[in-house]
């Protein structure tokens, strides 16, 4: 897997309009957080490494944070290509 196919796949998700977050420093993030808001759940990507990510799919409850879920109907933990294919699918 290359960087370049995992950056292909992140521009999908930004052209379906999921909201980005940077944990960090923005030039040496620790990690980088992606969201898609529906009307009742919120499914969230956090990317750690190419070869580390961790997608969800949480309730919106009043006063949810999207990366502290109190519980998660769906979860997939996998290197960040498979992980966003995941998502996507």
């Amino acid at each position: 897997m290359s960087g370049s196919e995992v950056d292909v796949l992140l521009d999908g998700l930004r052209q379906q309009g999921w909201e980005s977050y940077v944990f960090g420093p923005r030039d040496d993030p620790s990690a980088v957080g992606m969201a898609h808001r529906w009307q009742t759940c919120a499914d969230v990507l956090v990317l750690h490494a190419e070869d580390e990510a961790t997608a969800y799919r949480m309730p919106l409850c009043p006063n949810a944070d999207l990366f502290a879920p109190e519980i998660v109907s769906w979860h997939y933990h996998a290197p960040a290509e498979w992980t966003i294919r995941a998502v996507l699918s």
